[in-house]
């Protein structure tokens, strides 16, 4: 497996070689749209090979391992591309220290990664989350998927079970500052802005659920099925998207 997809990526690379810059972009958003996420990751590193100080792109090599890792069921595997978004993030880093996006791509990274590590890693990778998150929206206050990852966060920090609370008091000195009402204020705030944003549209949903707004959640899950698809992240969030619906009728 781990043979055939580097030699798929070699393949694309060679392809796509002596492509022109805007093609390239083309192509990459092409390929996203036919749900082709390691072409697109192809394309998206060609372009930077020709353009290695556009951040956006950086960002969004990241964003396409970490969002490969979701459909690679193998472990070790879905670790090799997370690595590999990790290595896209640093070089982001490297090119600006004080970028929201980058501060952003490396909270969705960790998310990511916490799968993978002991409790207790867990418990710091947790403050890690949180605090590129707010770094992300003290340089950009804009930024809209930081701030779905700081609904999210508050979210899930506020549903924690006992043991992983007394996990987070050792490494926190005490519990974070973690709500429903702060992640529903966020979340809501992101559907505002974003409306198509289909990944805050579920975890918006999954917090109406669990706060017992269950008409709500409804409500926002048929709007979501409505909505375009545009990558295959789109596709496997409308799948848990039409799950959670069926489960509330």
């Amino acid at each position: 497996m781990k043979q055939l997809l580097f030699s798929i990526h070699v393949l694309l690379i060679s392809t796509l070689a002596f492509a022109q810059p805007s093609t390239l972009l083309e192509e990459a958003k092409s390929y996203e749209r036919q749900y082709k996420t390691l072409q697109a990751i192809a394309a998206y590193q060609e372009y930077k090979r020709q353009h290695p100080k556009d951040i956006d792109a950086v960002v969004r090599i990241a964003e396409l391992y970490v969002m490969y890792a979701d459909e690679v069921s193998i472990e070790v595997e879905k670790k090799k591309f997370l690595d590999s978004a990790q290595q896209e993030v640093l070089y982001g880093f490297s090119l600006d220290s004080l970028n929201a996006n980058c501060f952003y791509a490396r909270a969705l990274l960790m998310g990511k990664q916490i799968e993978f590590v002991s409790v207790k890693e867990k418990a710091a990778l947790t403050k890690a989350i949180k605090e590129d998150a707010d770094y992300a929206l003290i340089i950009d206050p804009q930024n809209v998927k930081a701030m779905h990852l700081l609904g999210k966060w508050n979210m899930e920090v506020a549903a924690l079970n006992p043991a992983a609370r007394a996990a987070m008091k050792i490494v926190f000195g005490g519990l974070p500052n973690a709500s429903k009402e702060t992640a529903l204020e966020l979340l809501q705030e992101v559907r505002k802005r974003s409306p198509n944003f289909l990944a805050n549209n579920y975890d918006l949903s999954m917090l109406y659920k669990t706060m017992g707004r269950p008409r709500e959640a409804i409500e926002l899950l048929q709007v979501q099925m409505k909505l375009p698809t545009k990558t295959m992240e789109d596709v496997l969030i409308k799948k848990r998207s039409k799950e959670l619906l069926d489960s509330l009728l």
